[in-house]
C-alpha cells in the first residue's frame, strides 16, 4: 500500500534545525554546528586525496538549509574541485562520492555529491559555505500562514498519481520476483522441469517489462527535473537570489513527493541494473540465495 511519508514541502518552521545549526544570536542567521563542519571537511579532503584533487568548496543546500526541514531530513553538500589537469574519468570520481558510505549525524543523513566544471551552481532555496562558515544564500523565508498542500495541490496530486502508479508497478514487481525466486528453487527437484523452466520464462518476461518501465520513469522524471535546474541555473548565475521560489514547479515537486516516499533510491538502482543491460545478471545472483 503506498504511504506517503511528508509533504512535498513541509510547513515552515520558526529557525532551522537546533541539532545542526548554532544561534548565537536570535536577530542573525545561525552557523553550522562545529562538529558537522568539521566532520563534512575531513570527510570531503580524504576522499579528494584519493584522486589528488584541490578543493575548492564545500556547499551544503537542500531541505536542512531551509525553514521547511524535519527530523532526519538529508544534509547535502555539493563539493566543487579544481579540475585543472585532471585526466581521470570525471563521471567516475563523481560515482565514487555517490557511493560513499552514508554519514549519520544526530540521525541526520549526510550525502557528498562532486560536482563537474561547468555545474558550479547549486539550484537551491538556501545555500551554506562550509570552508568559510558563512550563507551564500540565505533560507528563503516563506509566509507563517503558508500551506504547501493548500498552495501545490495541483502539482501534489499530479506527483501523488505518479507515486501511485510506480507503487503499484514495484508491488507486481516484487511479486514477480519471489514467484522466480520460488521457481529456481523448485527447478532441481521438480517433476515436471518443462513447466517450472515455463514459468521462469513467463515471470522473466514480466520482470524485464516491469524494470523497463520503471526505468524509463525514472529518466523522465529526473530528465525533466534537470532541465528545469538547467534554466534555473542559468537565472541565477545572473542573480542568486531570482530563482528561489521558482524552484516549487512541477518537475521539482514530484521528484520530491517520490523522494519523500523513498522511491527514487529504489528507481535509481533498477535504472543502472536495467540501463547496464543487468537484469539476466540480477535474476541468476538472486537464484543463488
Amino acid at each position: 500500500m503506498f504511504i506517503i511519508k511528508a509533504s512535498a514541502l513541509d510547513f515552515p518552521r520558526a529557525i532551522l534545525s537546533p541539532e545542526l545549526w548554532v544561534y548565537s544570536d536570535p536577530n542573525n542567521l545561525p552557523r553550522l554546528v562545529p562538529t558537522l563542519r568539521y566532520l563534512i571537511m575531513g570527510r570531503v579532503k580524504e576522499e579528494l586525496k584519493k584522486f589528488h584533487l584541490k578543493l575548492r568548496a564545500i556547499h551544503l543546500y537542500g531541505g536542512s538549509a531551509g525553514y521547511q526541514w524535519h527530523k532526519g531530513t538529508d544534509v547535502d553538500t555539493s563539493v566543487l574541485v579544481d579540475w585543472t589537469g585532471f585526466e581521470g574519468d570525471i563521471e567516475g570520481v563523481q560515482e565514487h562520492f555517490k557511493l560513499i558510505e552514508e554519514v549519520d549525524f544526530k540521525g541526520y543523513p549526510v550525502h557528498f555529491f562532486l560536482k563537474t566544471p561547468e555545474d558550479i551552481i547549486e539550484v537551491s532555496e538556501a545555500i551554506y559555505d562550509v570552508l568559510n562558515d558563512e550563507w551564500v544564500l540565505p533560507p528563503l523565508v516563506l509566509p507563517s500562514n503558508f500551506d504547501p498542500d493548500e498552495f501545490f495541490a495541483p502539482l501534489i496530486k499530479e506527483a501523488e498519481r505518479k507515486a501511485q502508479r510506480i507503487d503499484l508497478a514495484l508491488g507486481f514487481l516484487l511479486r514477480s520476483l519471489a514467484t522466480y525466486k520460488s521457481a529456481c528453487k523448485a527447478l532441481d527437484t521438480a517433476r515436471d522441469e518443462e513447466a517450472v523452466l515455463d514459468r521462469l520464462s513467463k515471470e522473466r518476461e514480466e520482470i524485464t517489462e516491469i524494470f523497463e518501465k520503471l526505468s524509463q520513469d525514472f529518466q523522465i522524471a529526473k530528465e525533466r527535473r534537470n532541465k528545469l535546474h538547467e534554466t534555473l541555473r542559468e537565472k541565477m548565475s545572473k542573480d542568486l537570489k531570482i530563482a528561489k521560489f521558482e524552484r516549487f514547479q512541477e518537475p521539482e515537486i514530484v521528484w520530491k513527493y517520490l523522494d519523500r516516499a523513498g522511491y527514487t533510491n529504489i528507481l535509481y538502482k533498477i535504472y543502472k541494473i536495467e540501463s547496464a543491460g543487468k537484469i539476466e545478471d540480477f535474476l541468476k545472483e538472486m537464484c543463488k540465495n
